[in-house]
């Protein structure tokens, strides 16, 4: 499950929970559950629960918002100081797949995200450039 020590079957299970569980995985005590896989070591783990929180807003979004909002503001925090390129990706990738299941959500923050993305399309490491243009679209 979620709390499995293999980041794939980590991913799996928070790739296939919002098939059937949207309205039960928006509950703020679950929702605080998953805000550990938010922080996950594994990219794709973060990206996964990123995805599946975002899915969830509809249904309680007095709750989901701001724990959004959070990840955001972490994530564009980290963008703007990291220097190491491995890190940078990391926040770059989680930041696009926040952006692509939740872009209505995050349209008062994309003057920030571009600000933030802006610079970094000039990174010495390729997969970093790239990874700012997929996010910025």
């Amino acid at each position: 499950g979620v709390a499995d020590t293999e980041a794939p079957v980590r991913v799996l299970t928070l790739r296939l929970l919002p098939l059937c569980f949207e309205a039960e995985l928006a509950r703020a005590s679950v929702l605080r559950t998953l805000l550990f896989a938010l922080n996950d070591e594994d990219l794709d783990v973060r990206i996964a629960a990123v995805a599946l929180v975002a899915k969830v807003a509809p249904h309680n979004p007095a709750v989901v918002m701001p724990i959004l909002r959070r990840v955001l503001l972490q994530l564009v925090t980290d963008i703007g100081h990291f220097g190491a390129s491995r890190q940078l990706d990391g926040s770059v990738r989680v930041l696009g797949g926040l952006l692509s299941v939740a872009a209505p959500l995050m349209a008062p923050y994309t003057r920030a995200v571009l600000d933030v993305l802006r610079p970094k399309l000039d990174d010495p490491d390729p997969a970093v450039a790239a990874a700012v243009l997929r996010t910025a679209g």
